[in-house]
């Protein structure tokens, strides 16, 4: 018997249909927006993912991009100094040893470039190689943040002359190689402040005034070898050599001095061994010079 339904019912049965899909649809709209956020926060965990890998391994990174070195970053170094830019504006042959040097330490990586370097980079150089790189001047800014260096080597470089202050900052200095760089005269101050300087080495070269400035050695007590063979020289000032109480050995070899001050070598308490041959001497004058040096001190003539 079909059943037969009131208004009543069939307004009841209609609100539950429309409760019903009510439901539905809001069911939908939040697991819908449940699933926009998952995405977001993966898309967000992604991307900080990316730059964690940037800043540990890409190109330009901290510890294995190009132009980088070792646990460092773009702006600063591991030991915390900045970054030298004088060293880019060195010359080709200066800024190209120091990073091959820089590189032979480990301290920056192979590829790396002179924006890399800090200033504590450059202190960890003890030795500096130049010889025979064609040099033909060395601006006065060429050492600048050396300041670690102990070992210069520049000969057979001809340059002429050199800035009276290309030396400055380099109080940890101990040994020059200078030899054969054509230089017709020396500035006063140029081993200004070099107090750590053992062996100085200037020899071969075309002195054109013929003797040093008397200041030229003033203040190097830790000075022990000079070598000033075959410079053209043809007279010494008496002061010289005073002060330079660590002096074991001079060579004056292949020289024109005919003569030497009176008691030029008489504060010279460590003196070994003094060459003086090859010079135009007379007998009488080589009778009075050993005569002013101990009998402990090796003088050949």
């Amino acid at each position: 018997m079909p059943i037969i339904l009131n208004m009543k019912s069939w307004i009841f049965i209609l609100v539950l249909f429309l409760f019903a899909f009510f439901y539905s649809c809001t069911e939908k709209v939040e697991q819908g927006q449940l699933i926009d956020s998952e995405g977001q926060e993966e898309e967000s965990f992604s991307a900080r993912s990316k730059s964690s890998r940037s800043r540990s391994g890409g190109s330009g990174s901290s510890s294995g991009g190009s132009g980088s070195s070792s646990g460092r970053s773009s702006g600063s170094s591991s030991s915390g100094g900045t970054f030298n830019t004088n060293v880019c504006d060195k010359i080709p042959e200066v800024r190209t040893e120091i990073l091959t040097v820089l590189k032979d330490l480990n301290v920056i990586e192979i590829g790396a470039t002179c924006e890399i370097v800090t200033e504590a980079d450059l202190r960890q150089i003890l030795t500096l190689n130049l010889k025979k790189k064609n040099i033909r001047n060395f601006p006065s800014h060429t050492f600048n943040g050396l300041s670690g260096l102990k070992t210069l080597i520049l000969y057979d470089n001809t340059v002429g002359s050199l800035p009276a202050d290309i030396f400055n900052g380099l109080s940890n200095l101990e040994e020059i190689n200078m030899y054969n760089m054509g230089l017709r005269s020396v500035p006063p101050g140029l081993l200004s402040g070099l107090t750590s300087l053992i062996r100085f080495r200037m020899d071969h070269q075309p002195l054109e005034s013929g003797t040093l400035p008397e200041s030229f050695f003033n203040g190097l007590s830790a000075l022990e070898e000079i070598n000033l063979r075959e410079t053209s020289l043809e007279s010494l000032p008496a002061g010289l050599f005073n002060g330079l109480s660590s002096l074991r050995e001079i060579n004056l070899y292949h020289n024109n001095l005919k003569r030497l001050p009176p008691g030029i070598f008489n504060s010279l308490s460590a003196l070994e061994r003094i060459d003086l041959r090859y010079n135009d001497f007379s007998d009488a004058e080589k009778q009075r010079i050993r005569s002013e040096v101990s009998s402990s001190v090796t003088l050949l003539f």
